[in-house]
């Protein structure tokens, strides 16, 4: 569980295409983070902001492959 807020800074400070930390809330709130529950990947308070992940094995499988080929080769 996290709040839109740690995940904005996070965004930012992880070289994403979020530039502002600002642009980033507004875009989460609105757009991203409803996307992601519609989808049952996440639940989304919007009165609290915060985020619960819902884990599920195909997907969790699916992210570590993902995040093993965005990694550069040393």
């Amino acid at each position: 569980m996290f709040t839109r807020d740690e995940l904005a800074d996070h965004l930012v400070a992880a070289d994403t295409e979020y530039e502002d930390r600002e642009r980033a809330l507004v875009q989460l709130h609105h757009t991203t983070l409803p996307m992601l529950e519609d989808v049952g990947v996440i639940e989304y308070d919007s009165r609290s902001n915060v985020i619960r992940y819902r884990s599920d094995p195909l997907l969790d499988q699916f992210l570590s492959l993902s995040a093993a080929v965005e990694k550069p080769t040393e």
